[in-house]
């Protein structure tokens, strides 16, 4: 099992295929397993090495030692697992929490990174945001586990993904049988962690080219929200995704990959 030792916590990573380097970090709740299912294989065909780890409180990695935390504590995670690895300059890719710790990377390593793909992520929390993460806190402390997935996953997926049985019964059977479930307390640090997040004021700072990825349904980091961030850091890139909700990366994954290799080719 991969896991590297980072100051004192064990984080557990996959790193494969060859070429330039993708480095994937994960959204709230989620382990490194989505990207390995829905994104590794295709960019792995394309030529691309891939990174895919679990951040604390998820998956395989410790919970944390510590009781609360903040976006720029996930970043020195993330950034001492790659100096360990040292994959050199790489492409980044966050999805939704994912994208908060992306953004800060990008603002205070730019160095490092080739180029930064946001997905399904906000800049700042504003009123519609830090309700969507209260109501979720709350559902989370009243629900069991696997009620409290089911609930996550009407946040995540449109109307059309359950609409087909197959995908629909992998979620509703697979979710609550994770063998690494997480447990209620780690949600909540991970959730608190992305409520405080802001870098409202700071885009502007962003000098790697980037391209920001939604979907056109997506109802807990609304459009609106990636429109910012498109507008705010310097000649970003906005792509928006007929259909798809806030699980672009999974529900779309054909049509995400694509955006993003396309992208990724040209830097």
């Amino acid at each position: 099992m991969p896991v590297s030792n980072v100051g004192g916590l064990n984080m557990y990573y996959e790193l494969s295929g060859s070429g330039p380097p993708v480095v994937f970090i994960s959204g709230i709740a989620l382990d490194h397993l989505p990207w390995t299912l829905f994104q590794v294989p295709a960019f792995i065909a394309a030529g691309y090495q891939c990174l895919v780890f679990d951040n604390r409180d998820a998956g395989q990695t410790d919970e944390s030692p510590v009781d609360s935390y903040d976006i720029a504590q996930l970043v020195k995670d993330t950034n001492g697992l790659l100096g360990q690895l040292g994959l050199g300059r790489f492409h980044l890719v966050g999805s939704s929490m994912g994208g908060l710790i992306a953004q800060e990377i990008a603002l205070d390593h730019a160095e490092r990174v080739r180029s930064l793909t946001l997905a399904s992520t906000f800049p700042k929390a504003n009123p519609y945001l830090a309700t969507v993460f209260a109501t979720l806190n709350a559902a989370q402390r009243s629900l069991t586990q696997g009620e409290f997935l089911q609930a996550l996953g009407l946040q995540a997926f449109t109307n059309q993904f359950y609409a087909n049985q197959q995908a629909a019964q992998a979620w509703l059977s697979g979710a609550p049988s994770h063998p690494r479930p997480q447990s209620p307390a780690a949600y909540l640090r991970q959730a608190n962690a992305g409520a405080n997040h802001d870098t409202l004021a700071r885009l502007h700072d962003i000098t790697i080219p980037t391209h920001v990825v939604v979907g056109e349904n997506d109802v807990v980091t609304p459009p609106s929200q990636s429109r910012v961030l498109a507008e705010y850091i310097p000649g970003a890139r906005l792509t928006v995704i007929p259909g798809a909700g806030h699980a672009v990366a999974m529900e779309n994954a054909a049509e995400f990959n694509r955006a993003v290799m396309s992208f990724l080719a040209q830097h």
